[in-house]
């Protein structure tokens, strides 16, 4: 038997095996992204009905006058994000000191 013929054998049986196997996980994953996809398009109650607000009165000028606190104690206003700083997250996600999670040094625990 020629080599090459050998090979070229192998080689068809072996992509013939992995289109089968690829066949066999690939209703399963369809079949997940898809409900992923449903939840994520589902209508669902907006975040800032999630948490209880502070009562804010501005002036004419747009200065703050007046906040109450919500009902849980706190002082919270809804603020859209468009209006949000970008340097606001900038400094929430900067940290100059480089503290590793415990869980990622097994020696640490």
């Amino acid at each position: 038997m020629n080599p090459h013929s050998f090979r070229q054998i192998s080689a068809t049986l072996l992509a013939a095996n992995q289109l089968r196997n690829a066949k066999k996980f690939a209703f399963p994953i369809s079949a997940m992204l898809f409900a992923l996809l449903i939840l994520r398009a589902w209508p669902h109650p907006s975040l800032r009905g999630a948490f209880p607000g502070s009562i804010a009165i501005y002036g004419n000028d747009g200065t703050l006058l007046r906040m109450a606190l919500a009902s849980d104690d706190q002082f919270r206003v809804w603020v859209p994000l468009p209006e949000i700083d970008p340097r606001l997250n900038e400094a929430a996600t900067f940290s100059p000191v480089r503290v590793p999670h415990p869980l990622t040094q097994l020696w640490a625990i």
